[in-house]
């Protein structure tokens, strides 16, 4: 994570992990280890990737994605 000021300049520059949630515009997306944006902000609620898929929300949809971001489990 890494935190900016109302202004939009960094405050404290972030530091990825293998694939980070972030959010613009209220919708989620992902970011790999560069800081490169893998899946634009598409998903209502995202949680990072912890030891397995990742938890998103999209459309009231509940899924788990993998580091490719297929989805490898959905319940609507």
């Amino acid at each position: 994570m890494g935190l900016i000021d109302r202004t939009g300049k960094v405050v404290l520059a972030p530091e990825f992990e293998d694939r980070a949630a972030f959010v613009k515009d209220k919708k989620y997306g992902f970011v790999d280890r560069s800081g490169k944006v893998a899946v634009a902000p598409v998903y209502s609620h995202a949680r990072p990737y912890e030891k397995g898929p990742a938890f998103v929300l999209d459309k009231g949809r509940s899924m788990y994605v993998d580091e490719r971001f297929d989805v490898v489990w959905s319940r609507s």
